[in-house]
């Protein structure tokens, strides 16, 4: 059985609910042989501990007692020599705690609904390109066809039918789970500010997992310790390289899990991409915005995206958006400006050839302004990327100035007309033929 597994590895037969409660109260998990958590330490805030308290629930009580019931139902029915009566109580409570009650009450759009496995596999599927947003993932899928079929055998006490199915079920239960640690995993390695939930989640998916990858390689339970828990290093490439090599062990597929989406939906991020060559499901991949000056999602800004790091990548955005208003706001005054002044100096009345050769004024002109860069324009006079977004990925470079050199000619090429302009106003005066 599944909790003996469990139960022998963190070395007590209560370790979920000793889990929980630590979240809960603040406090380590000292009933464990190994893998523990500290919950007391200052770095667990209140919503840090209060999001492993959920996901603890989720992933930990109710994923247990799911496969839990599913195994005790193929027992009975092996015991009791098929009666429906000793197992479909609990194949129903399975499917019961898997769903729960908002989804069975009303399953069309059912599918970004409630608060149990049902709706985590749906939520990890969208970010892994495997399903659309809305839509059941192929595990879900799955899953309910398999628990219908359950239904059936059992109905009929067909046990070794059963057996054959729970064999099936497990693999499709554990998806969620790879996929929520290595989401998390992104998140803590990639963006250095990040909702303070992403910890707990991390925590929780950490503890789900563990005992299985440990027992797939022994030895890599420590080095996913050191890269998911608070206050020790993350490396999301080291993380899902120790997940992928035990694939085969789980019997779970490359398709079964997908990639992880960048935070605006438009390809994998970099470092996430499936293994074995799986695309992105039809219809996942948003086109992106050929007009972009925001930095990258593999940066701190994404996601993007729908899930907690998207939060940060908007915020950062915003910032970027700012940066670039402000740059066009400081070229265009400039450039009001200084056709201002040059309307004003031509149209000022003049007092004669002596008085303007004393002061020649730039004439009216097409506005002398250039990057300070020396990258090209971007297509259509759109101004280049470099302007708004420094080598060190930084808004707030932008500059914009008068050529001196370009300057020093308009001054010199007016003063020429101006003189050439007193010399015809000479030869009207004296009568002269004008060559």
């Amino acid at each position: 059985f599944t909790e003996k597994f469990f139960n022998e590895y963190y070395g007590v037969d209560t370790w979920t609910d000793d889990w929980v409660e630590a979240a809960y109260l603040g406090q380590e998990t000292t009933t464990f042989e190994r893998s523990g958590i500290d919950f007391s330490t200052s770095s667990w805030t209140i919503e840090k501990r209060s999001t492993a308290f959920e996901y603890g629930i989720l992933t930990l009580v109710l994923w247990q007692y799911v496969v839990g019931s599913l195994e005790m139902a193929t027992y009975k029915c092996d015991e009791y020599d098929g009666d429906p009566a000793r197992s479909l109580p609990h194949w129903d409570q399975a499917v019961a705690l898997y769903a729960g009650s908002a989804v069975l009450d009303d399953p069309e759009g059912a599918a970004d609904r409630g608060h149990l496995l049902y709706t985590l596999a749906n939520e990890e599927c969208y970010y892994f390109g495997r399903c659309r947003e809305g839509e059941d993932s192929p595990s879900n899928v799955e899953l309910f066809r398999m628990f219908n079929d359950g239904q059936r055998q059992l109905e009929l006490g067909n046990c070794e039918a059963v057996d054959g199915l729970l064999a099936e079920m497990v693999p499709q239960l554990l998806v969620p789970l790879i996929q929520g640690a290595i989401r998390t995993t992104f998140i803590l390695d990639e963006y250095p500010v990040h909702s303070p939930h992403v910890e707990g989640r991390a925590a929780a998916f950490y503890s789900a997992i563990v005992p299985l990858i440990e027992d797939c390689s022994p030895g890599d339970g420590e080095f996913l310790e050191e890269n998911m828990i608070l206050g020790k290093r993350s490396s999301f490439g080291y993380v899902r390289g120790v997940l992928e090599q035990c694939y085969d062990d789980l019997e779970v597929t490359c398709e079964m899990i997908g990639g992880l989406l960048d935070n605006k939906f438009t390809g994998y991020v970099v470092g996430g991409e499936a293994c074995g060559g799986v695309e992105p499901v039809p219809g996942v991949l948003k086109k992106p915005n050929p007009v972009d000056f925001r930095v990258p999602a593999s940066s701190p800004t994404s996601p993007s995206a729908p899930s907690s790091f998207s939060k940060s990548a908007q915020s950062a955005g915003g910032g970027n958006e700012l940066a670039l208003a402000m740059g066009l706001t400081a070229l265009c005054a400039t450039f009001v400006t200084l056709c201002a002044y040059v309307v004003v100096k031509t149209n000022k009345p003049r007092d004669g050839p002596a008085s303007r050769a004393a002061s020649p004024q730039l004439p009216v002109k097409k506005r002398v302004l250039k990057f300070s860069r020396d990258s090209s324009r971007g297509q259509e006079g759109v101004p280049p990327r470099e302007m708004f977004v420094g080598g060190n990925g930084q808004p707030g470079n932008e500059t914009a100035s008068i050529s001196p050199s370009s300057s020093k000619d308009y001054a010199n090429s007016f003063a020429e007309k101006e003189a050439q302009l007193a010399e015809i106003e000479q030869q009207i005066a004296g009568g002269r033929e004008i060559v």
